[in-house]
């Protein structure tokens, strides 16, 4: 922009330097550029309301200024939670993940038998039916058990009234345990080991589980599910779930609706171990998820151990958990159903790698 002066006014007037003429903003007549004198001063405003504002220079709020400018180790297990940048983005990212919606799931009633703790969890989200087993199987294992002991049995009455050379004894003993002995041992296990599977219930509350088989509840707030896995190696995800150390195996194979609840039970246990997972963590204890085991120094897994200095990136698919090493190309690999919790072992291990060196080295 340059200022020129108005031949028809006398005004000084501000025009863009390209032009060859302009409009007088006073008068409204047109400048020729050759009529006017061109001063390099600008000329004093004319109000305060068409000043430019001058804007202070943008600065970064404490929490993005806080990875650069904090390098000191926290102090505590508070100020590690409160001011880790890599906690509370990991811990945001778990809150916010999407959760399916479970408004159309099936709820059964609870039984009236139901343990008080459940009172504390709200009102049933939905449920998970596991059959349970017909007598088809028992049946068979009893036939397997009951069928050598009556040919032993019935061999022994013939062997009473018509006795055997005695060099026949040993060969008729041979035979029967070698034919007989495999079978009556199945059928010992069906009966008195495996048993009936029964059927089992499981209800989803927004702050826990209850899992009832037969007559026994056993109920369980988020934070203290003890296992959960998931293999998807066969096509369709197969679930495991360790309530009070009873065991539920389910598949949307039984049921399509089980995919998005295992998902929405992953999210809810994983957000609520997140915290107290890590204050282990920073206390000096050592954490197992199925195969791997975290601590303050690095990741243990079979036949693999590496510092978290020298671990840059974990990662995982439908079928393996991987771990990048810094200076080297290759992953290593465990089986993802060899995992527990594996949204959780992600996100901890994230904050492990990001934070590591400015942990303190006697935690309080």
């Amino acid at each position: 922009m340059r200022t020129v002066i108005c031949p028809h006014c006398n005004e000084p007037v501000s025009v863009p330097d390209d032009l060859a003429r302009a409009f007088c903003v006073r008068c409204g007549k047109v400048i020729a550029m050759m009529e006017t004198h061109v001063t390099s001063e600008a000329p004093p405003p004319v109000t305060q309301a068409i000043q430019p504002q001058v804007e202070a220079e943008w600065t970064p709020r404490y929490s993005q200024l806080a990875p650069e400018q904090r390098t000191e180790p926290y102090a505590d297990w508070d100020d590690f939670r409160a001011n880790a940048p890599t906690v509370q983005r990991e811990l945001m990212e778990l809150a916010t993940r999407p959760l399916p919606d479970l408004h159309d799931a099936v709820r059964r009633p609870l039984p009236a038998d139901s343990p008080d703790a459940v009172e504390q969890f709200g009102e049933p989200l939905a449920t998970i039916h596991v059959p349970g087993e017909g007598w088809v199987s028992l049946a068979v294992g009893w036939f397997f058990f009951l069928g050598p002991l009556a040919a032993f049995l019935a061999c022994g009455i013939m062997s009473f009234m018509a006795p055997p050379r005695g060099d026949d004894i040993a060969a008729m003993v041979f035979m029967g345990l070698f034919y007989g002995g495999p079978f009556m041992m199945l059928g010992t296990w069906l009966v008195f080991f495996r048993g009936k599977r029964r059927p089992i219930t499981l209800w989803i509350f927004e702050n826990g589980l209850l899992r009832k088989r037969g007559g026994r509840f056993h109920a369980c707030a988020w934070e203290a599910v003890d296992d959960f896995q998931v293999n998807q190696e066969t096509g369709r995800p197969y679930f495991v779930v360790t309530v009070q150390g009873k065991t539920t195996e389910t598949s949307p194979a039984l049921d399509p609706s089980v995919g998005p609840l295992m998902d929405y039970v992953e999210i809810k246990l994983s957000t609520a171990k997140f915290l107290p997972t890590l204050r282990r963590l920073f206390d000096g204890e050592s954490v197992k998820f199925g195969e791997v085991m975290l601590d303050r120094a690095g990741l243990t897994a079979p036949r693999f151990y590496a510092q978290w200095s020298d671990i840059d990136r974990v990662d995982a698919d439908l079928k393996y958990f991987f771990v990048g090493q810094r200076h080297r190309q290759d992953w290593y690999q465990v089986r993802y159903r060899d995992v527990s919790f594996p949204l959780l072992l992600l996100a901890v291990a994230h904050v492990m790698i990001a934070e590591e060196k400015r942990l303190p080295v006697n935690p309080t």
